[in-house]
């Protein structure tokens, strides 16, 4: 059930009246019942894994499984706007997690998601080149010489 209301919490976005409106619509979609496939096909979210299956796609350069991702969402009739929607919230946390390590919600599932495929994806390696002054990377190294928990 939490996962299903944040769901209606976020399509409410930010609204009490829209929140109650949403939730009792989920009640009688649910006969009575508010669990998550059924909120996600009635407000047409998006799962969170298809937004990880994209973003690893581009991560790895993979053009392949890129269109395999999209055509599987238009296989399933997934709204666009839907899937940009949810890219953007793990994008956004994915941000987040690199800016600030250990910033994410420790219960939030969803953040839970975006710590793995930030860790698996986009985390920084630590350069070997460190001493080289035409290393960008080790200028950034230089610039930020306290944040060695992210390297680690």
């Amino acid at each position: 059930m939490p996962a299903a209301l944040k769901l209606i919490a976020r399509a409410a976005r930010g609204s009490m009246r829209d929140a109650l409106s949403i939730t009792d619509q989920a009640i009688a979609y649910g006969s009575g019942a508010v669990e998550e496939e059924p909120v996600r096909r009635m407000l047409g979210a998006v799962d969170r894994g298809h937004a990880v299956r994209l973003v690893e796609a581009l991560a790895a350069r993979d053009g392949r499984a890129l269109i395999a991702a999209i055509d599987g969402l238009r296989e399933l009739g997934l709204s666009a706007a839907g899937t940009l929607e949810e890219l953007a919230a793990l994008l956004q946390e994915m941000a987040v997690l690199q800016a600030v390590p250990g910033a994410d919600d420790g219960d939030d599932p969803d953040a839970a998601v975006a710590r793995a495929r930030w860790r698996r994806c986009c985390r920084p390696t630590r350069p070997s080149c460190s001493t080289a002054s035409s290393c960008t990377a080790a200028r950034s190294c230089r610039s930020r010489p306290t944040n060695t928990a992210a390297w680690s």
